[in-house]
């Protein structure tokens, strides 16, 4: 099983079968499965000549285009630690990576991010990666050629940043078969082949974004990844380049929903068969709305930057399941709901979600004080997220431990109530706060979005939500 992941990682498999076939197309640029495997195996080489060796690591800090994967899958074919850094950075997030992941070359693809660099680190090898860009052609075209992959996929292959509660970046290093096995989750869960066509507008600098590229890759079908997300772009995409699978978080669906009801002229969604959904909770009106727009079937899933996906719907789970759950545990891996002294809990009681998997990181990348507060020497990851599972194995998502709100001394998790919310009349988007109150200890604050056409009040808003949750968790404030 090893060996056919690796070999297909490395784009061997489809180079040969199909050369002419695009694999990636990004922003009306496009390059094929031959050109990529032929042009990241002979810039493998070029990095190579510059000194750089395996587990040496180097930072990708340059938005989605065909350099950037061109320079991707150099580094994994030269066994290469890929820090991905999102594009976006400023100057404080910049210094923070620098400091953590102490990069041995930077990549960057614009004049603003190279000058980030050097006000950061003047001394690092830095290339910047454009076609037109003689330095970078010149590594590019090498007589040489490195086209195999590492064979011990337990070896060190990606950093990617994450935030956390603490307001602080953190870097989580991956390995080889930690990247592989998330990527073929959702190949098998969203049953993704070859004659597929993937719309993926997440950030490739995010742990969603690079298990559905490579997923792409291992499937072998040809893949659209904007720069940007625009909704009325890809919807526009989906008609026009009949596009079967897609991923994104709710929002990025929300949009696409409200771009489609806005246009005069409504595009044809036929084609789309499928979707994942990550990052957080999803509006059941979402699903309803894709499957009677579309045909397309949403599927939730569940992960972190460090344990990647944990549980993921099937495309052939029950409608009750696809819509209110973010699916069973994949065979390998271990889900445990525990309380706060470590016992783990019975089916439809909440706790911590606590796991053992093999897509666990290998840990917080020069914090290892923070790997040990979160992963412990059984190898338990704990998540810090609040869920619950049922009677079938499947998980629902509550909300997170540091996020729980205390009201005259009931705990009360935001995410249950943002679920009620989603569910009223007219509601698009739901955020729930807790405050600092002097006679409560905590007070409620929800924070809605309406539908454009909708009439809902305050009123009745309180009204739906008091016929399903608890009296105690009912919003002491709600803002329209």
């Amino acid at each position: 099983m090893n060996e056919k992941l690796s070999i297909r990682f490395c784009l061997d498999d489809w180079a040969d079968q199909h050369p002419q076939k695009i694999a990636v197309c990004t922003d009306g640029r496009s390059i094929t499965y031959g050109e990529l495997h032929q042009k990241s195996s002979h810039f493998a080489a070029g990095l190579q000549k510059l000194g750089l060796k395996p587990q040496n690591r180097v930072m990708l800090f340059m938005p989605v285009s065909i350099e950037f994967y061109i320079v991707f899958f150099a580094a994994a074919k030269l066994d290469l630690n890929i820090i991905l850094i999102d594009p976006l950075f400023k100057t404080d997030e910049l210094r923070q990576a620098f400091l953590k992941t102490e990069p041995d070359c930077v990549f960057v693809s614009n004049h603003a991010n190279e000058q980030l660099v050097r006000a950061i680190n003047k001394a690092v090898p830095l290339i910047y990666a454009s076609l037109e860009n003689e330095t970078f052609s010149s590594v590019l075209h090498t007589a040489e050629s490195i086209s195999t992959f590492p064979k011990d996929l337990r070896k060190s292959c990606t950093i990617i940043a994450t935030s956390g509660s603490t307001g602080k970046l953190k870097f989580v290093a991956r390995s080889f078969i930690n990247q592989l096995i998330p990527a073929n989750l959702i190949l098998k869960a969203l049953r993704i082949t070859k004659d597929d066509i993937f719309l993926i507008p997440i950030s490739l600098s995010h742990q969603t974004g690079v298990a559905c590229m490579l997923c792409g890759c291992i499937a072998g079908c040809t893949m659209f990844i904007p720069s940007r997300f625009k909704a009325e772009t890809a919807i526009s995409m989906i008609e026009n380049y009949h596009v079967t699978v897609q991923c994104g978080v709710p929002t990025m669906y929300i949009k696409e929903m409200n771009a489609y009801e806005a246009a005069t002229r409504k595009p044809n969604l036929s084609s789309l068969r499928t979707g994942l959904v990550a990052g957080s909770v999803c509006p059941k009106e979402l699903f309803t709305w894709f499957e009677s727009h579309a045909d397309c079937r949403l599927l939730n899933c569940y992960g972190t930057s460090e344990i990647a996906i944990l549980t993921i719907v099937d495309y052939n789970d029950p409608v009750e399941a696809r819509h209110n759950t973010c699916g069973r545990v994949f065979r390998e891996a271990e889900v445990d709901i525990w309380d706060n002294t470590g016992h783990p809990q019975p089916a439809n009681t909440a706790g911590e979600i606590v796991c053992k998997t093999p897509c666990i990181m290998q840990g917080y990348l020069g914090d290892p004080e923070l790997t040990k507060e979160t992963l412990n020497i059984e190898g338990h990851f704990f998540t810090g997220d609040v869920g619950s599972l049922d009677e079938n194995g499947y998980l629902t998502i509550r909300g997170r431990k540091k996020d729980m709100i205390i009201r005259s001394g009931y705990n009360i998790f935001p995410a249950e109530i943002e679920s009620q919310l989603l569910k009223c009349s007219g509601v698009m988007e739901a955020c729930v706060l807790g405050g600092k109150d002097p006679v409560l200890g905590e007070h409620i604050s929800a924070f809605i979005k309406l539908n454009a056409d909708s009439s809902s009040t305050q009123e009745s808003i309180r009204q739906q939500l008091e016929q399903h949750i608890a009296k105690y968790k009912l919003p002491d404030h709600i803002i329209i």
